[in-house]
């Protein structure tokens, strides 16, 4: 199961993002800067419940530098790639990590058990979702 494909017209309503390939190539540096973070297994594991364009060639290829990315590193990346300040780059690295969690079918504790410490912070200020109980109508 594969989480649903709510990156693009989520990140494309930030201001500072002017097109649909601007939205595209920043949600892959962020993923990029975690899946480069990861194990092999691991990596690929959580591409696979991405959308088809989130695989894990695309990720590990896009992404410029591999090792143990911390979320300052991705946000210089941001900045420095697409010449967003910090605030921007913040607020998009937040955004795209919290479509993640909300969004995922499978566990990511071992995704976060791999990462750099600080991305812990990250993943638990996102809500997952919740599991939707059966609404019995009357």
């Amino acid at each position: 199961m594969q989480i649903n494909d709510y990156y693009i017209p989520v990140i494309h309503t930030f201001e500072f993002i002017d097109t649909e390939e601007e939205a595209q190539n920043s949600i892959k540096t962020v993923l990029g800067a975690i899946v480069s973070s990861l194990s092999d297994d691991t990596a690929r594991e959580f591409t696979a419940q991405l959308p088809d364009w989130l695989d894990y060639e695309s990720l590990r290829g896009e992404h410029q530098v591999t090792g143990s990315n911390t979320p300052a590193d991705c946000v210089d990346i941001l900045k420095e790639s697409y010449g967003f300040d910090e605030n921007q780059a913040q607020a998009l690295m937040r955004k795209v990590v919290a479509l993640t969690v909300q969004e995922s079918p499978g566990d990511l504790g071992q995704l976060i058990v791999e990462l750099p410490d600080e991305w812990e912070e990250i993943f638990n200020q996102s809500p997952a979702k919740e599991a939707s109980a059966d609404e019995t109508t009357l």
